[in-house]
């Protein structure tokens, strides 16, 4: 198993779920290949762009990591507690930034939180309610023969 980076916040958000369940749906693998890697954390010449907008270093990479969760696992960055450090590199090689830079985002909470808000602007991300969990339960209660 690779070196993992813990995420700033994490211990921060409230769960249901006892710390193995938390983990289980929310880890991003830590045996991932290099392609892999590749094919859940590549970025598009517009979200280079986008990741692009930003100053500081350690706020191009910290944006660079919200993308990439938002896309795989399909978690916010303050759900996931640790991000491997080869999926860390590759985004940090991607945005020409380095790695070591992640440990000082998010010193101002407040910059997690508008990261997040303009990447569901720019991105077309919405956050799950009780509507959304409802319809995606509703549509799977046929896949474990309890719906019609």
């Amino acid at each position: 198993m690779g070196e993992k980076l813990t995420v700033p916040g994490y211990d921060k958000i409230p769960t249901y779920l006892n710390p193995e369940q938390r983990h289980a749906l929310t880890q991003i693998p830590s045996d991932l290949s290099d392609r892999d890697i590749a094919r859940h954390y590549t970025f598009t010449e517009k979200e280079r762009e986008l990741i692009n907008r930003r100053r500081r270093a350690s706020h191009r990479i910290g944006f660079a990591v919200q993308l990439a969760l938002l896309k795989f696992p399909g978690r916010t960055l303050m759900e996931v507690k640790e991000v491997p450090r080869a999926v860390l590199t590759a985004i940090a090689e991607q945005v020409d930034v380095p790695a070591s830079a992640f440990t000082s985002y998010g010193e101002r909470e407040n910059t997690l939180y508008e990261h997040l808000d303009e990447l569901r602007r720019e991105c077309g991300f919405r956050s799950c309610g009780w509507k959304e969990y409802l319809l995606v339960a509703k549509s799977l209660l046929p896949e474990v023969g309890l719906g019609s």
